[in-house]
């Protein structure tokens, strides 16, 4: 699967926003003193190829990001985007666009038998150095797009732990494990694997479809 983006007007000094638990959204979110409150107040203000710096604490859900961005946390132990339960998909990424996840955990969505955790639609995801448990629903769900998993965990979430339709699926020194459904499961597109852990994942509800990797092909 060839994934191509459209050629995109992008600013010649990208702007970097804050995001801290001790913020306002009021503020102009320029600088660690002047901080979002909300993740997606930043998303909101940034333009394509900005980045977004998200200090240490937790965070809200149902995220939509439609435009090219980083994303980076405090690190997996730190920044936490909490689902808490509430039903839907904590981060929804859409278009064609380019966007970073990193250093952060991403945990209890709740969207049964949906997209728990990050549903990408269209976009090129890169997930780097983020954890992805505890999700209700598909850990990772990427479509029609292209899905890069670096320094990840996708554990113990009650559904697959990512599930890919025609998208290149590429992952790199990770682990996927422990989930409540196929590990990882691909239905077109390419899949590559790299010095990576995929075990103890178990699909109760269809036998036939494996628990570790499975593969269709149109």
């Amino acid at each position: 699967l060839l994934v191509t983006l459209t050629a995109c007007n992008f600013p010649l000094n990208p702007e970097t926003w804050y995001v801290a638990t001790t913020g306002d959204n009021n503020n102009n979110c320029v600088s660690p003193e002047n901080a979002c409150r909300t993740i997606q107040a930043a998303i909101d203000k940034a333009e394509n190829a900005d980045t977004i710096i998200i200090a240490e604490g937790s965070y809200g859900w149902n995220i939509t990001i439609n435009k090219t961005l980083v994303l980076r946390g405090a690190g997996p132990d730190a920044t936490s985007v909490d689902g808490r339960g509430i039903p839907g998909t904590v981060i929804h990424v859409s278009g064609n666009h380019l966007v970073t996840l990193e250093g952060m955990t991403i945990t209890n969505g709740n969207d049964p038998p949906g997209v728990g955790g990050i549903y990408n639609q269209g976009s090129t995801l890169a997930i780097v150095n983020t954890i992805v448990t505890g999700n209700i629903g598909v850990g990772i769900d990427t479509r029609d797009g292209g899905l890069v998993i670096t320094d990840s965990t996708i554990t113990n979430n009650i559904g697959r732990g990512i599930y890919s339709l025609e998208s290149a699926l590429v992952i790199r020194d990770s682990t996927i494990t422990n989930n409540d459904g196929t590990g990882i499961a691909v239905d077109g597109g390419s899949l590559s694997i790299y010095n990576s852990n995929i075990s103890g994942n178990i699909d109760i509800s269809d036998i036939t479809a494996g628990g570790g990797i499975a593969l269709w092909s149109n």
